[in-house]
């Protein structure tokens, strides 16, 4: 319960790397002096597990060698958590996130986690983002029936939740869905005004992202709102300074190839590897449906290659 504790203290500095250091290392050795008294306990291995990771994601910890082990070793603590308790909730939505950035995982990890999470406890505190990761797993395996029906029950559930407004903006950039431009704006906005007033440029640019997705779509069959897709891209382009990871070069990435301007996606992706160097192996090994199209291509190949 320390250790807990600790944990959640850690949650509540703001993202302060100092901070979430401070309050980790309170917490590390309360849960391993309950795994010393009982090593069969999964919430034991559950808190240090969340421990060990939330130093991972937050960077509080730049050793490069010291990070690859946190990461490393908190999926181990929950996994271990998991095989004690098939029914550990807490710790399969934790690792529900874990695998969208650990060697070897893979979506249907994601998947498969996020829904044990949710069979253990589909009163889970933290439900509305198991069915978030439910829906974005399904998305980018392209099972798009899944990743619809995982949307409606998360706008049926929550309502207000900023996600379950978002998700039917990202199915308007998928073949399940027609491409109505019109409706995609007005998601868009709906989206930004659900978020706090502080949050709003950035969400503005991912929202304005994915309509471009949505009229570079259209453009298929109406081709003259192609140079719009691109307006809307460019403009929506953001710096290191908003999107340090530069995800929003990746959804560029995604836009330009549904335009089929291979050269510029390639351009953006390398972009958002020098910011995110793990999705470029992520993308070696599958190139997803967003890259399906260029992955043949020679340029696309030598930027997911390992350096």
């Amino acid at each position: 319960m320390r250790g807990a504790l600790a944990y959640r203290r850690s949650r509540l500095v703001n993202n302060d790397p100092t901070l979430v250091r401070k309050w980790v290392e309170v917490g590390l050795p309360h849960a391993e002096r309950a795994i010393a008294i009982d090593a069969n306990n999964p919430d034991a291995y559950e808190v240090r597990g969340n421990l060990r990771y939330w130093m991972w994601l937050s960077a509080a910890e730049n050793d490069s060698a010291k990070r690859e082990t946190a990461i490393t070793d908190a999926r181990a603590d929950l996994e271990k958590a998991t095989l004690l308790n098939r029914n550990q909730a807490g710790a399969w939505s934790t690792l529900s996130h874990l695998y969208y950035y650990a060697k070897g995982a893979t979506t249907n990890d994601v998947y498969l986690a996020a829904q044990r999470a949710l069979d253990a406890d589909e009163f889970l505190s933290n439900a509305n983002t198991i069915l978030s990761r439910l829906f974005l797993a399904s998305y980018d395996l392209g099972q798009f029936d899944k990743a619809k029906q995982w949307c409606e029950v998360a706008r049926k559930r929550f309502p207000s939740d900023v996600r379950a407004v978002k998700c039917r903006l990202y199915m308007l950039t998928t073949r399940a869905e027609e491409p109505d431009v019109a409706m995609a704006w007005r998601i868009a906005d709906s989206a930004v005004a659900m978020v706090a007033p502080a949050a709003r440029g950035r969400e503005r640019l991912t929202e304005d992202m994915l309509v471009a997705a949505v009229i570079a779509r259209a453009s298929k069959t109406q081709p003259a709102l192609a140079d719009s897709a691109r307006r809307v891209r460019q403009r929506s382009a953001g710096d290191a300074t908003i999107d340090p990871v530069r995800d929003l070069a990746f959804y560029g990435a995604f836009v330009h190839t549904l335009l089929g301007d291979t050269a510029q996606a390639i351009t953006l992706l390398k972009e958002h590897f020098a910011a995110s160097p793990y999705k470029a192996a992520t993308l070696r090994e599958d190139p997803g449906w967003y890259f399906r199209d260029i992955a043949t291509d020679s340029r696309f190949k030598r930027a997911v290659s390992a350096p």
